[in-house]
């Protein structure tokens, strides 16, 4: 069973997060959270730092300054397959499925390489881990595939099985880098229905990063939208999506439609 650690500290946070690349402000002392069990979505224009958001989270950048926190305490000089293991899952814009194996195969090697984390520690009964993989590709639509090697799988079957591979982690919080690119209108359908029962039955926190508004409209209870490096609007769904300056610098009058 998944414990719980009591504290007042959001799951996953960012302060005052700042990130340069030259003399480009990706990020500007960006505050960012997001609890056990939310499904938060993060839209903007190209180059607003959505994607460096992820990548300061999972460990794929080094902020210039600030602090990013899991369960409280500081991982800021934690490596990517360290936070990987104290529970920060990640997919990525490009699905990066283990070539040569099939999707089963990768749930494996996954699952038997995940250690024990401290604050995991079963204190309060909440919620069923992850119990073996086949539970984990029934979750993730992935079954029918699933022992097909990972070069012969469609665009959208390698995105289901890079979310499953994830999953294999038993992940606290799950950041997600465009996981509609390149979906049918039907596997968007199943990936907001995925989010939603990661955040209501297992109280994962997923993170998404999507151009796409009725994948962020149906799974997200919380939009955050960006813009040059800095939040500009957050709320519900319909208080951004229908946001005077989110409208003017990102969605467009049809949006209202």
């Amino acid at each position: 069973m998944r414990g719980s650690v009591v504290t007042s500290e959001p799951l996953l946070s960012l302060h005052r997060v700042s990130v340069r690349f030259g003399g480009v402000a990706a990020l500007t002392d960006l505050d960012l959270s997001v609890d056990r069990g939310e499904a938060v979505g993060i839209i903007g224009p190209n180059g607003a730092g959505k994607s460096t958001t992820l990548n300061v989270l999972s460990g794929f950048v080094a902020p210039n300054s600030g602090d990013i926190r899991l369960c409280g305490s500081s991982i800021r000089s934690m490596p990517p397959h360290i936070r990987a293991h104290s529970g920060i899952g990640r997919t990525f814009q490009t699905p990066r499925p283990f070539e040569g194996l099939t999707t089963r195969a990768s749930i494996d090697i996954v699952r038997r390489s995940r250690p024990r984390r401290p604050h995991r520690r079963a204190t309060v009964a909440q919620v069923k881990r992850w119990i073996d993989e086949q539970a984990i590709l029934d979750a993730c639509n992935c079954t029918q595939f699933a022992d097909i090697p990972a070069e012969r799988l469609t665009g959208g079957q390698r995105r289901f099985a890079e979310l499953a591979r994830c999953l294999a982690l038993d992940p606290d919080v799950v950041l997600m880098d465009e996981p509609a690119t390149g979906l049918r209108e039907v596997e968007i359908d199943q990936l907001a229905t995925i989010i939603k029962m990661l955040s209501e039955h297992h109280r994962i926190a997923t993170l998404v990063v999507s151009h796409d508004m009725r994948l962020i409209n149906d799974a997200c209870t919380r939009v955050i939208a960006f813009d040059y490096g800095s939040i500009m609007a957050e709320g519900t769904p319909g208080a951004v999506r229908n946001d005077p300056q989110v409208i003017a610098s990102y969605l467009g009058e049809n949006a209202l439609g």
